[in-house]
């Protein structure tokens, strides 16, 4: 069957497609991407993606080179001192952000090479090598290089927190009275800052013991849900933000027309919402002893959901955390 003009131009298309792709998640491949963006109309959704995975790849690639770069001036004579600032007005950027810059080079170069070499063959991207850097830097060299050689086949088709999860955990497996001694020096660390958003915005940011967080966590989630009723137009997102607002300026957690008889029932340990009482409650209608009893006694399958619904995320396990404090993992502060 004679093919029509239209089916041949396609043909002539996907061959010149499948011709420039070719190779393209070969770590060997060292030509750099190229690609006539007056073709992108006429690719295939698979050529496309394709070519955005080619673009990453050698995105990584090229980062890898800036490392190696910025290591090499800096281990020039008489250059570390001024290798930052001069990064700083070549990039336009922070001095602060230039020194960084120096830092993770230095690390890659020097603790971990495999990691490097990862971001070479397009693996991985400089933000997830910061990651490794950042999840390893209080180890020693030894221990660093250990950890780089473990992780190096783990690398592959992993998200950046996944990256930093298992870099954190490996650490502290290699050194685990290195990794207390760290907990210990972070938790004396703690503090809260402000930092502007614009947009009429702020965030308060808090470094506390995972514990103490996880408690302050669970108080306003508690009233939180308690403002939760069907009348409410705000989200839970929203009232969790107004509770935390109105616990830090010394008023009552609970605001609202619709919960100004509401007195907050639950202890901050308990994340269990009564859930037939809840709305009479917050309407300020009395509640009846038999209906109390009856709900503290049903067994019904929304009820159990309901109270079984955590109230922190379950990787803040408030109980544990307090029982082995030195435990908590500060590689899950992101």
């Amino acid at each position: 069957m004679q093919k029509t003009a239209e089916e041949m131009a396609t043909d002539i298309v996907q061959a010149a497609e499948v011709e420039i792709l070719t190779n393209l998640v070969d770590p060997s491949y060292r030509e750099p991407l190229r690609v006539d963006p007056a073709m992108l109309e006429t690719m295939t959704d698979k050529g496309l993606l394709r070519v955005i995975h080619g673009t990453e790849v050698e995105i990584a690639r090229q980062q890898a080179l800036r490392a190696r770069a910025i290591a090499t001036l800096n281990e020039r004579p008489g250059r570390s001192s001024t290798v930052p600032t001069e990064l700083a007005l070549t990039l336009s950027t922070t001095e602060g952000a230039a020194k960084r810059l120096v830092e993770h080079a230095e690390t890659l170069t020097t603790r971990l090479p495999e990691t490097l070499l990862a971001m070479e063959h397009g693996t991985i991207d400089w933000h997830k090598a910061v990651k490794i850097c950042d999840a390893t830097s209080w180890l020693d060299d030894e221990n660093a290089r250990s950890a780089d050689r473990i992780l190096a086949g783990r690398l592959t088709g992993k998200s950046a927190s996944a990256i930093r999860r298992a870099a954190g955990k490996l650490a502290e497996k290699l050194d685990t009275e290195g990794f207390a001694l760290r907990s210990k020096v972070r938790r004396a660390e703690r503090k809260v800052t402000l930092v502007h958003r614009g947009m009429g915005t702020a965030a308060l940011v808090s470094e506390l013991p995972v514990e103490r967080a996880a408690a302050i966590y669970r108080r306003i989630d508690t009233a939180a849900r308690e403002l939760n009723t069907r009348t409410e137009k705000r989200t839970l997102d929203q009232l969790r933000a107004d509770v935390f607002t109105n616990l830090c300026l010394g008023k009552p957690a609970q605001s609202g027309p619709a919960s100004r008889n509401l007195r907050l029932r639950h202890p901050a340990h308990s994340g269990r919402t009564d859930h037939r009482t809840r709305r009479s409650r917050s309407v300020g209608h009395p509640v009846h002893k038999g209906n109390c009893l009856r709900s503290k006694n049903s067994a019904s399958t929304s009820q159990r959901r309901h109270r079984n619904q955590p109230a922190v995320p379950n990787h803040l396990d408030q109980a544990s955390l307090a029982r082995r404090p030195e435990q908590a993992n500060v590689a899950e502060q992101t």
